[in-house]
């Protein structure tokens, strides 16, 4: 029952929040409604497990949602999912080997060499981390501990957005 939704949009009518990660959350959380709604679910309360990750009270359905700078993205399935989307960088690729050697594996870095440290492949990688943990309900100091090269991970690119789930 996979469906996903993503959007990318202008921060617009921001006195309704405090912040733009509040508007993007907001944005992604409507469109969750929408999926839903799709897939015949109107009435839903959340609830959090233990590590603070919210699901869907007495419904047997799995979701995830991610926001970044204008965009976001979000899924629902009948087993847990993770998604994540970045915009990318490419200011951001004289710190990657820096920012990389902290946080991902050797293999992960092999493959950054090989692709010259360009923010594409950090961010397929970075993304994936991401997907990883909020698949399985991890905290953020378990991304070191995620080897993307093992996994199967679905990726879409929206303009200069990268969107990667993890099934």
């Amino acid at each position: 029952m996979f469906k996903v939704k993503f959007l990318k949009f202008e921060y617009e009518n921001l006195e309704c929040c405090k912040s733009k990660r509040e508007y993007e959350h907001n944005i992604a959380y409507s469109l969750l409604d929408e999926l839903l709604k799709e897939v015949g679910i109107n009435d839903y309360e959340f609830v959090k497990n233990e590590n603070g990750k919210p699901f869907l009270k007495d419904i047997p359905i799995f979701f995830n949602i991610s926001h970044t700078e204008g965009f976001c993205a979000v899924c629902i399935n009948d087993s847990p999912i993770g998604i994540d989307c970045e915009k990318i960088d490419h200011n951001f690729e004289k710190r990657i080997p820096e920012f990389a050697k902290r946080y991902f594996l050797e293999s992960e870095l092999k493959l950054l060499e090989e692709n010259g440290y360009d923010a594409l492949t950090f961010f397929k990688i970075w993304t994936g981390k991401e997907a990883y943990i909020k698949k399985y309900g991890y905290n953020s100091s378990h991304i070191t501990k995620v080897d993307t090269t093992k996994e199967a991970f679905e990726r879409t690119m929206v303009d200069n957005y990268i969107i990667t789930i993890l099934k």
